[in-house]
C-alpha cells in the first residue's frame, strides 16, 4: 500500500519581528515610516508560492474608551503606515493547494517627542499655550516608554493634557475632538488645546464683558485648569494659583532656558 506523504505547512513573518517596536515620526503630520510586511511559507521545509493576505489591528486603551483601527491588505511584501500608537496585531493568512492557513504576531508603535523647536513653530506668538503646555507637560506628548504622557488620576494625556472625558466625545464643543488623535498626535493634542482655550474665552467674555482683556484671559486660563464651573464665580481669577503659574511661565518663558 502506497502511503500518502502528510504536508506540513508552516507560516514565517519575516518583517515586522514578532515583539519588536515601531516609531510615530514626530515631524508634520504625525506618522510612523513605512512598515514593510513581508512573509513566507514553506511545505515540508521548502518555500512555496501562495496568496498572502494580512489583518491589521491597532489598539491603544484610554480610560474609558478601547480605540481600534483594522486595516486588511493583500500582498506579499507590501507597506503600512500609522498615524497613531498602541498594540500592533499581525495577522497573515496565506491560502495554497486549496486550504487556508494563518498566523499572528504582536508589535508595539510607540510615540515619539518633538523638539523644542517643532512646538515653538506650532504655537508661534502664543505664550499663553506655550505656558500651559510647559505647566502641564514640559512639552512632553509621551513618557519615557513612548506612551501618552498620562496623569495618573484623571484621563488627561500629552503636551496640553487634555481630558478624555470632556474633550475627547462628539458631544464636546471643539471640532478637535478624536482623542485617539489627541494622544498620538502632538499637533493635534495642542490644536484642541487652542479650542478648548478659545472657547473659554468666549464664554467668559460673554459674561465679563466690561472686564480687561488680561482679566478674562486670566479666568480662561482658570477654567482651563478647574473647569468650566469656575467661570460663573465673580471673583476674579488673577490669585488663583494656575493662573499665577501660567503667567509666571509667560515672563520667564524656561522652554528657552
Amino acid at each position: 500500500m502506497i502511503r500518502k506523504t502528510v504536508k506540513q505547512i508552516d507560516l514565517m513573518i519575516l518583517s515586522p519581528k514578532a515583539g519588536s517596536s515601531i516609531n510615530l515620526g514626530a515631524s508634520l503630520p504625525v506618522t510612523s515610516f513605512p512598515i514593510t510586511l513581508s512573509a513566507e511559507i514553506f511545505e515540508n521545509g521548502i518555500k512555496i508560492a501562495g496568496s498572502v493576505e494580512w489583518n491589521l489591528v491597532l489598539s491603544w486603551e484610554g480610560t474609558y474608551k478601547t480605540y481600534r483601527s483594522v486595516v486588511a491588505l493583500s500582498g506579499n511584501p507590501v507597506a503600512k503606515s500609522f498615524s497613531s500608537g498602541g498594540v500592533l496585531r499581525i495577522r497573515m493568512s496565506a491560502s495554497t493547494q486549496g486550504r487556508a492557513y494563518s498566523t499572528l504576531i504582536k508589535v508595539v508603535v510607540l510615540g515619539q517627542n518633538p523638539t523644542k523647536e517643532q512646538i515653538k513653530q506650532a504655537l508661534p506668538d502664543n505664550d499663553v499655550l506655550r505656558a500651559i503646555a510647559w505647566q502641564e507637560s514640559n512639552w512632553r506628548q509621551f513618557d519615557a516608554k513612548g506612551q501618552p504622557l498620562k496623569n495618573p488620576s484623571s484621563s488627561m494625556v500629552g503636551i496640553m493634557q487634555i481630558s478624555e472625558r470632556w474633550w475627547g466625545t462628539d458631544k464636546a464643543p471643539i471640532h478637535s475632538n478624536d482623542f485617539n488623535r489627541i494622544a498620538w498626535d502632538w499637533n493635534y493634542n495642542i490644536q484642541a488645546a487652542k479650542e478648548i482655550l478659545e472657547y473659554y474665552f468666549k464664554r467668559v467674555t460673554s459674561k465679563y464683558p466690561s472686564e480687561s482683556e488680561n482679566a478674562r484671559w486670566n479666568r480662561a486660563i482658570k477654567a482651563y485648569h478647574a473647569g468650566e464651573s469656575t467661570i460663573k464665580t465673580k471673583e476674579s481669577a488673577d490669585d488663583f494659583w494656575y493662573v499665577q503659574k501660567i503667567r509666571k511661565h509667560i515672563k520667564d518663558k524656561p522652554w528657552g532656558k
